[in-house]
């Protein structure tokens, strides 16, 4: 059986001998040993590589890739703490108060002002205080705004500085009328003059002197360097500046506004007398000239006189009205008008019932004020009427009025003779 199984195989051996190719030459031989020896390559890499993955699957060995570091944060630094900034405290600001007492308003609207400003407004008699208080070591100035109808306030302790505490001293004392400088021994007061500032002007008929009273002051102040023998006449231009004739020398003398020296003004003219003398709105200056019944008109910036009128006999005290018209007296019955312009007279009617009329005064709406001096009365004279009424003077009695004056807010003011003295009057 084995022996016949070794037959077989042998045939079959002798079956496949390979035999050579003779076909094949060199270079194809070695071309094909080339390729031969890539493939071979290759399948030595490929088996490498199975190899190894083989030996790390049966191996079981885990490779644990190295971890990367861990980044340990860093910490943040502590900031360093602000300080809470200390708000600056408000200052306390302390306000003192402003006020005072008012006495004898017995009607009407009384407006104060304190530092020209802060209005109260007050209507009876009492204890006032201003709504707007001052600082430590401010000033106040109490003043009158507007006077009540028919009445004159006046401020006692007006003012003061560096306040440290409340005021409540501020007197305002109302009346009907009211004394000016009465501290001051004046001697036969004749004229009266009241000018856009409220300064008040008057002179001596007979004492020779002439004064100025400030807004406020209880004191009238003699003007230096100027006496006359007897005044005979004041009068102010629209500059402000003053006017003053001498009676007696017929001289008239100018004050500039500002000023207390006193120069003559030059006019071509002789007079016998100056008994009064006015100007009017232009400059233009009016000379009375008493003994001769005339009155002259002196240009602005002239020295010649051109006689005005010579109509009215007697004529003694003249003055004018915002149209330029005269008003004459002749310190006898009646008061006189001479139209601007014109050079003849009219007498006002009824004004005849005034025994002796002396100076007039004619305000913005035409009512005329007449000085009665032997009634002892101030008149008016209604405007464009002949209804004639004598002005109430309050508490006061009048003995010789001769002179009369209005401010711009329409008080009166009154120069008495005898006894000496100087009035105003509220809004008649």
């Amino acid at each position: 059986m084995r022996h016949h199984e070794s037959r077989k195989v042998k045939k079959k051996v002798r079956h496949f001998n390979i035999r050579p190719l003779p076909y094949f030459d060199a270079n194809v031989m070695k071309l094909f040993s080339s390729l031969l020896a890539g493939v071979l390559a290759m399948a030595l890499a490929g088996c490498v590589l199975d190899s190894s993955d083989s030996t790390s699957t049966s191996s079981h060995v885990a490779v644990t890739p190295t971890p990367e570091p861990t980044s340990v944060p860093t910490a943040a630094p502590t900031p360093t703490p602000v300080p809470t900034p200390t708000a600056t405290p408000t200052p306390v600001v302390t306000l003192y108060t402003v006020g005072g007492t008012v006495s004898g308003l017995t009607g009407g609207t009384l407006i104060l002002q304190n530092n020209g400003a802060d209005a109260l407004t007050v209507t009876a008699n009492g204890t006032f205080t201003f709504a707007t208080g001052i600082t430590l070591g401010s000033s106040y100035n109490v003043t009158v705004g507007t006077q009540p109808a028919g009445l004159i306030c006046k401020v006692s302790g007006a003012s003061g500085s560096n306040v440290v505490a409340d005021v409540a001293t501020i007197a305002i004392s109302c009346a009907q009328t009211i004394k000016l400088a009465p501290a001051t021994a004046f001697a036969s007061l004749g004229y009266v003059l009241v000018d856009p500032a409220g300064n008040v002007y008057t002179c001596e008929t007979f004492g020779g002197h002439v004064y100025k009273i400030a807004p406020g002051s209880t004191t009238a102040t003699a003007i230096p360097g100027l006496t006359l023998n007897i005044c005979g006449g004041m009068a102010l231009d629209t500059s402000g500046n003053l006017y003053i004739a001498d009676g007696n020398t017929t001289a008239v003398w100018k004050i500039a506004l500002g000023s207390n020296t006193s120069t003559a003004v030059t006019i071509n003219q002789s007079f016998s007398t100056i008994s009064d003398i006015a100007i009017d709105a232009a400059g233009a200056l009016y000379v009375v000239d008493e003994n001769a019944s005339s009155i002259y008109k002196i240009p602005a910036g002239s020295s010649t006189a051109t006689l005005v009128t010579n109509s009215v006999t007697g004529a003694a005290l003249v003055t004018l009205d915002a149209s330029g018209n005269l008003y004459v007296t002749t310190l006898g019955a009646g008061v006189y008008k001479v139209p601007a312009g014109g050079t003849s007279a009219t007498l006002i009617p009824g004004s005849t019932s005034i025994a002796n009329a002396w100076k007039t005064a004619v305000d913005a709406a035409g009512n005329i004020f007449v000085a009665g001096s032997t009634d002892h009365l101030v008149y008016k004279i209604a405007a464009g009427t002949n209804t004639i009424t004598h002005v109430a003077t309050g508490s006061f009695s009048l003995g010789i009025p001769t002179g009369v004056a209005l401010d711009s807010a329409g008080n009166l003011y009154v120069a008495d003779l005898n006894p000496t003295g100087l009035y105003e009057i509220g809004t008649p």
